[in-house]
């Protein structure tokens, strides 16, 4: 029996699942202060803004 439920439990959709933009805008604690998101998301923005930056940088250098 051990093994079956390994079948099922292997087939079953995890919860949250796909990843994505969704599920990294998703990541904070639901019981984060709106100055705690709001400092979160600013972060993101300068992470991605830093990679574009120096993506952009690479393909001008080349």
């Amino acid at each position: 029996m051990g093994r079956l439920d390994d079948i099922i439990k292997r087939n079953q959709p995890r919860q949250g699942g796909g990843g994505g933009l969704a599920e990294l805008l998703d990541t904070h604690d639901p019981l984060d202060t709106p100055e705690d998101r709001r400092r979160n998301n600013l972060a993101w923005v300068i992470v991605v803004g830093v990679v574009a930056a120096i993506a952009i940088l690479v393909v001008v250098l080349r």
